[in-house]
């Protein structure tokens, strides 16, 4: 038997810029908690980043859930005064965040 590969797998590093959440796989209902967690807990550290960056290269699917959870996060960086920015999307991710419009609420790396 072996074991089954986790549908989510989140990681965070630190980067020049500061705390970088890198996300695998997929991001829907079941896998959104554990990706908020991973975000909460970056945002909150004393004192909160001034930006925390979302490596979304490697998820392969987002439904509305998980866009959900994105959204829902960045309210909460707004308001920890945390500005959440997109490192990578992935090309999957980017046409869901085009055709909801979601692109706009999230800054890229410049």
């Amino acid at each position: 038997m072996t074991a089954a590969t986790p549908l989510l797998s989140v990681a965070i590093r630190t980067s020049g810029h500061g705390p970088v959440i890198e996300a695998t796989g997929q991001l829907d209902y079941d896998t959104a908690p554990q990706m908020r967690a991973a975000i909460t807990a970056t945002l909150t550290t004393t004192p909160p980043p001034p930006t925390v960056d979302l490596d979304l290269a490697h998820l392969t699917f987002c439904d509305s859930s998980g866009l959900t959870a994105l959204i829902r996060a960045r309210n909460e960086a707004t308001q920890a005064g945390t500005q959440l920015r997109l490192a990578a999307v992935s090309d999957n991710v980017t046409a869901l965040f085009e055709l909801t419009g979601a692109q706009t609420l999230f800054p890229p790396v410049t």
